[in-house]
């Protein structure tokens, strides 16, 4: 057989070494921080948008 019965169970893990575990915990802190990144991002805005029609009163 040119294909073992283990590779052919699971060809998509098989020999990659990695459970996927620590890459979705990297995905979560990375879409945590985009968020947060985004958030203040927004408050800046708000807040330069606030001042701004101040001024023009």
């Amino acid at each position: 057989m040119i294909i073992s019965p283990a590779m052919a169970a699971h060809p998509q893990t098989a020999g990659t070494g990695s459970t996927g575990g620590a890459n979705a915990l990297l995905i979560i802190l990375g879409v945590f921080i985009l968020l947060g990144f985004v958030y203040f991002l927004q408050k800046r805005l708000r807040k330069r948008l606030a001042e701004r029609n101040e001024e023009g009163r």
